[in-house]
């Protein structure tokens, strides 16, 4: 993998797939020129919302484990 490359970018059977989507949408050309071949990939929606929803499922689980000490 080409480190500019999207770190959710997959291939699979020839097709570019959005491993940061829930549903793993194929990137339209576009999305794919902007954010998944460049550097730009940290602006990309997809992979911001997958990261934000990260974040929040951490931050609840030590909230939650806090509470039970």
């Amino acid at each position: 993998m080409d480190l500019t490359e999207c770190p959710f970018l997959a291939d699979a059977e020839g097709r570019r797939l959005c491993g940061a989507s829930s549903h793993k949408m194929v990137p339209s050309d576009l999305a794919f020129e902007n954010y998944c071949s460049t550097e730009d990939h940290y602006r990309c929606p997809m992979m911001l919302a997958q990261l934000l929803a990260a974040g929040r499922k951490a931050s609840s689980y030590l909230t939650n484990k806090q509470r039970s000490v």
